[in-house]
C-alpha cells in the first residue's frame, strides 16, 4: 500500500471530484477501450510522479527546518552582538550576546529603543549614527559606550549597521571593546608612569652627580688643608720643642693622618 493510501483527501481534490460530477454528458470524453487503458497508464505515472515530488519537497522542507534550526543557534551563539532594529530604533531583534551587553534579561530587549541604552552624553552621536546608517544604506560605523541596566559599568563598543534594502530596518553588528579600552588606559597608565620614573631617575643622577662634584671639591679642600698641616708639623719639629710641644704636634700629626685617611673612602675619589 502506497503513502497516496494513507493520505487524507484534499480539499483541492474534492473540488475536482464535484466538478468532473458536474460535466454532461457532451463534455465527457469518448473514449475507446485502447485509450481508457493508456490514460490510465498515464494518470498513474503522473500520480506516483506527483507524490515522489511531494516526498521530495517534504525532505527539503525539513532540511530547511534544519538549516533554519542551526542557523538561530549561530546567531544566538555568535561571539558578537547583534541587533535588528526598525526605522524608529526599536530592537526587534537580538541574539544573546546583544542581550547580556544590555544587562537585560533573556528574551526581554525586544520592544527597546536601542537609544534607551546609550550613554547620555553620547546620545547625539548614536543618533546621527542611525541616521545615516538608514539615509545612505551603506555600511556605517561609530564608537560609543553602553549603559548596563544591572548597574555594572558602561560597555565601550563598536557598531557597524547598514539598513536593508527598503529602508525599514537595519541590522548591527555590535563589539564590545571594554576590555580593550581598558587594556589600552593601563598601558597608557603605565606608559605615563614609567615617564614619570624616568624623569626622576633623571634628577636622581643629576643631583647625585652634582653631590659627587662637591665631595670631591671638598675632598680635595680636605686634602689640601691636611697636607699643609702636615707640611707645619714637619717644618716644626725642626726647630726646638719642649716634650709637651711634641706630644702636641703628634697630635695634630696622628689626626692630620686620620682625616687623609677618611678622604680617601669618599665617593668618586680619583687617587
Amino acid at each position: 500500500m502506497t503513502w497516496s493510501q494513507h493520505r487524507p483527501v484534499s480539499s483541492l481534490r474534492l473540488a475536482a471530484e464535484a466538478a468532473l460530477a458536474q460535466m454532461d454528458g457532451n463534455t465527457a470524453l469518448d473514449l475507446t477501450e485502447a485509450d481508457r487503458c493508456k490514460l490510465l497508464h498515464e494518470l498513474q505515472v503522473h500520480q506516483i510522479e506527483l507524490e515522489m515530488q511531494n516526498q521530495a519537497l517534504r525532505e527539503a522542507e525539513v532540511e530547511l527546518a534544519a538549516m533554519l534550526s542551526q542557523f538561530r543557534e549561530l546567531y544566538d551563539l555568535a561571539p558578537v552582538a547583534y541587533y535588528t532594529l526598525d526605522g524608529a530604533g526599536v530592537i526587534v531583534r537580538a541574539n544573546a550576546l546583544g542581550e547580556r551587553l544590555l544587562g537585560t534579561p533573556p528574551g526581554t530587549a525586544v520592544g527597546y529603543r536601542l537609544s534607551t541604552f546609550i550613554l547620555p552624553d553620547q546620545a547625539a552621536t548614536f543618533a546621527e549614527f542611525l541616521f545615516r546608517t538608514f539615509s545612505r544604506r551603506t555600511l556605517e560605523v561609530c564608537q560609543l559606550s553602553l549603559a548596563n541596566w544591572t548597574g555594572g559599568p558602561p560597555k565601550h563598543v563598536m557598531m557597524e549597521g547598514i539598513a536593508d534594502d527598503h529602508g525599514e530596518r537595519c541590522r548591527l553588528v555590535v563589539n564590545d571593546l571594554t576590555r580593550q579600552c581598558e587594556a589600552e588606559k593601563a598601558l597608557q597608565a603605565a606608559e605615563q608612569r614609567a615617564t614619570e620614573l624616568a624623569s626622576a631617575k633623571a634628577a636622581a643622577d643629576a643631583t647625585n652627580s652634582e653631590n659627587a662634584r662637591n665631595l670631591t671639591l671638598k675632598r680635595a679642600e680636605i686634602r689640601t688643608g691636611g697636607n699643609t698641616i702636615l707640611g707645619k708639623v714637619d717644618a716644626l719639629r725642626m726647630t726646638p720643642l719642649s716634650a709637651k710641644q711634641s706630644r702636641y704636634l703628634d697630635d695634630i700629626e696622628r689626626a692630620s693622618a686620620h682625616l687623609l685617611g677618611i678622604t680617601d673612602d669618599f665617593p668618586g675619589r680619583s687617587g
